[in-house]
């Protein structure tokens, strides 16, 4: 059965390799769009022990709640709010810099299981600490603790929401390559013929693809593909895996892209820097790609593919496993300015 959906870690690998893309239809030339969203980076340094969680101890005691008016209880409800938040902000900074630890070039199978063993351990303490809260939440509005745990998620899902419309809605500006090295990594001359190793895979469903057939049709085999992946308990997540059952995020990304007889490169750096058209995530189109960086954009840490209404489909980790999720399911944090579109 797959594990429970919430914060985990995700692993890919930054394997060095060329740039290489192919696709459908060429890649137009445009320049790249980008937004204002900031990008903010977690230190390859910071680890599972160096995220601070919230404990039981921070929560009013039971007595506290009880013996309170209704005006103190709804500012102790406040208080516990106030807890749940902060766990969850500090899921999202695990998250990030678990990635970053994990998938640095020097990474091995086995820091990726350690890595992934703790965030766990980090987040069953955010676990146990947010039922407590749900429970006295209940206590101090009458409720259930059922009942608080869905007002929490959505009152957290509906902070994602906005979040994510903030970053995506504001207008786009010019490409600055001085602070995207990898934004046009072929030059404005390139052309799709130009590029290394350029070839059209003729994989799955594919293979009979026309030429009239528009890219924006062609990217639904492999979004149908991901999405079938991600719901089918059989494919799992194994760090460095290729398939055919087994996948990291880039692999998992190329593979799907083959479904609609599109080549791209193995990693996820490549992988962006394999596209010259880059887009705004406010631009974002179903079957673009989307990126994970702590360094500002030199290199990326993890990739997904765009489906929609603000979901993406990835591979996530051996616990999670392949999944559809929001597009900010750990915070805007480290997700890159430009999406790619092949």
């Amino acid at each position: 059965m797959r594990a429970r959906q919430t914060f985990s870690t995700l692993a890919c690998t930054l394997l060095v390799g060329s740039a290489v893309v192919a696709g459908s239809a060429a890649p137009a030339a445009n320049a790249a769009e980008t937004t204002t969203q900031s990008e903010a980076t977690v230190s390859a340094t910071v680890s599972a022990a160096d995220i601070n969680v919230a404990s039981v101890s921070s929560l009013p005691s039971e007595a506290t709640i009880t013996s309170a008016s209704a005006t103190d209880r709804a500012a102790l409800a406040a208080k516990i709010d106030a807890v749940i938040d902060s766990n969850s902000k500090a899921l999202q900074q695990l998250e990030a810099a678990t990635l970053e630890g994990l998938n640095s070039e020097s990474s091995t199978a086995a820091a990726a299981e350690k890595a992934n063993k703790d965030y766990e351990s980090k987040s069953a303490q955010v676990e146990k600490v947010n039922n407590a809260a749900y429970a006295k939440l209940a206590l101090a509005n009458g409720t259930s603790a059922s009942a608080e745990k869905k007002r929490s998620e959505a009152r957290l899902a509906a902070a994602a929401d906005a979040e994510l419309e903030a970053a995506t809605t504001q207008a786009p500006l010019a490409l600055d390559n001085s602070t995207s090295p990898l934004a046009d990594p072929f030059g404005t001359q390139t052309t799709q013929a130009g590029a290394q190793g350029a070839s059209i895979a003729s994989l799955g469903s594919a293979a009979n693809l026309g030429a009239s057939v528009s890219t924006a049709l062609a990217k639904t085999y492999a979004t149908s593909w991901a999405t079938r992946t991600a719901n089918n308990n059989y494919y799992l997540y194994k760090y460095g895996y290729v398939g055919p059952r087994y996948f990291d995020c880039s692999a998992f990304t190329k593979t799907a892209m083959a479904k609609s007889a599109i080549t791209i490169p193995r990693t996820s750096s490549m992988q962006y820097a394999g596209s010259r058209t880059k887009v705004s995530l406010s631009n974002l189109r179903v079957g673009d790609l989307i990126f994970w960086t702590s360094n500002g954009g030199r290199s990326f840490y993890h990739v997904a593919m765009y489906i929609g209404n603000g979901n993406i489909v990835h591979a996530r980790n051996p616990t999670v496993g392949i999944s559809v999720t929001k597009m900010n399911y750990a915070g805007m944090t480290n997700i890159y300015r430009y999406g790619v579109r092949y």
